[in-house]
């Protein structure tokens, strides 16, 4: 290697060195409250993202899996607002999981920094709300609403697919399918599954949601930050100088070294 290919290699490195470091120091600075208090990571997948990135938060997101499914989506933001206060979550909040495979499903494994004191919706016994409500909890709101049994394993998952078997009402038409269901009563049923059958729990405590880790093994709705940091599980470990030991704590290990050189930077 030629001298000023030398030195400009070793540039390189130390601004890649002078990025890692500063990330660091933002995440120290920045979020404070969650990285003091969380010993375990939290994750999400992202497309595309193999270093970090500062995402600001939204309050107009489209729920991927269940863009389409507005009934879905309107019924769920009622009953979460009815636990939790915050409206429309769907929307605004930032899904997240404790199971690294679960993240794996949606991008490259991310460890999320929230910056300020957010708060944590999850419910412990919920590893998707889109498939657990829509497949489970809706259905037999709905039935309850209309004083008829419940058969969870029947062979209809979705809501409206159930409706059409159900009633004859038009997939496609929202409407009618309104006409046949007194919402208020599924919204008070659908509540009632939230809080009694799937433990859901609205809280800024992350001491709270580490106790409720060895239950917690699903998906995580964040709300109330001003924006994250995303980091790159491979990224991270590449600059921690961390390889990869094929161990079941690999990703854990990796998190608390980001987070202890976060603390001594």
């Amino acid at each position: 290697m030629k001298f000023k290919q030398f030195i400009n290699e070793a540039s390189k490195e130390d601004m890649a060195n002078d990025v890692f470091d500063n990330l660091l120091r933002d995440i120290k600075k920045d979020c404070g409250p969650f990285l003091n208090d969380s010993y375990m990571p939290i994750y999400r997948g992202r497309h595309g993202l193999n270093t970090w990135k500062k995402e600001i938060a939204r309050d107009n997101r489209l729920p991927k899996d269940s863009a389409e499914d507005m009934f879905f989506n309107n019924i769920f933001n009622m009953a979460i607002e009815e636990i939790s206060g915050i409206p429309e979550i769907r929307k605004k909040a930032l899904f997240c999981t404790r199971d690294y495979s679960q993240a794996y499903g949606y991008g490259n494994v991310c460890y999320v920094f929230p910056i300020g004191k957010p708060n944590f919706i999850y419910g412990n016994r919920v590893y998707d709300s889109y498939d657990d409500v829509s497949s489970y909890a809706l259905r037999k709101a709905i039935m309850k609403s209309i004083g008829q049994p419940f058969n969870k394993k029947g062979p209809i998952t979705s809501i409206l697919d159930y409706a059409a078997n159900e009633y004859g009402v038009d997939v496609q038409s929202l409407e009618k399918l309104f006409d046949k269901v007194d919402i208020e009563k599924v919204l008070k049923a659908l509540k009632e599954t939230f809080t009694d059958e799937f433990g859901y729990v609205v809280t800024d405590n992350v001491t709270k949601m580490e106790k409720d880790k060895s239950r917690l093994n699903g998906e995580i709705m964040l709300v109330g930050s001003p924006a994250y940091y995303v980091v790159n599980v491979n990224y991270a470990a590449k600059w921690l100088d961390m390889s990869d030991d094929d161990s079941a704590k690999y990703v854990e290990n990796v998190y608390r070294a980001l987070a202890d050189a976060a603390h001594e930077i």
